[in-house]
């Protein structure tokens, strides 16, 4: 269960409806051993930065293949096109987040039964 509130003067201060709410809670659990962490909160993603996402940033990738010889799905791609593309998308996750992504393994089915 979640409760949001605020720290002030060293108090975790919620509104009267999550107190009721944290109490009922509680007292469902009576003699139950329990964890109550506090983490600081950081609101989910907005509309507005989906909207951004499809309306500028998707819309805009789109548009750019569109207009470079068109898009080609994974299901048309040939071997040294999916190559290429699994490449990219290494350097990528390896240049912006700092994930690195090995190359596959061709024996990888046969290693999956054993």
């Amino acid at each position: 269960m979640k409760f949001q509130g605020k720290i002030k003067d060293g108090k975790f201060v919620l509104s009267k409806q999550d107190i009721e709410a944290r109490k009922a809670y509680l007292i469902s659990l009576e003699g139950k051993d329990i964890t109550e962490e506090i983490k600081v909160y950081h609101p989910n993603r907005s509309s507005n930065q989906l909207r951004a996402w499809w309306g500028l940033f998707a819309r805009t990738v789109k548009a750019h293949f569109d207009d470079h010889g068109g898009r080609v799905t994974m299901s048309e791609m040939n071997t040294a096109q999916m190559a290429t593309f699994f490449e990219d998308c290494q350097k990528f996750a390896s240049g912006v987040w700092g994930c690195y992504i090995p190359n596959p393994d061709k024996d990888y089915k046969l290693k999956e039964k054993t």
